[in-house]
């Protein structure tokens, strides 16, 4: 009959081990995806701001040069109780 003799790992294995599983997922294609979309995604958010705002900026300074448009792009008469364009 054979004998399985089991060795009990120590701390410093374990320790090792531990580290060594930590390591791999630090430097894991996943984390440095997560952190790529992370930034892009809050660039995106901190860039929408100032876009919406250049945006509309040049809307209300070139309102006479919108030709056709201005009808889609300016409020209609009826938006608001009390309150007309003409």
């Amino acid at each position: 009959m054979s004998q399985t003799h089991w060795r009990v790992a120590t701390t410093a294995e374990q320790t090792a081990t531990h580290l060594a599983s930590h390591s791999l997922f630090l430097n894991s294609e996943f984390l440095a995806e997560e952190i790529v979309r992370t930034l892009v995604g809050s660039l995106g958010l901190i860039a929408a701001v100032p876009i919406s705002t250049l945006v509309a900026t040049a809307l209300i300074v070139y309102q006479d040069r919108l030709g056709e448009w201005r009808g889609l792009l300016s409020p209609q008469s009826g938006d608001a109780p009390g309150h007309s364009h003409t």
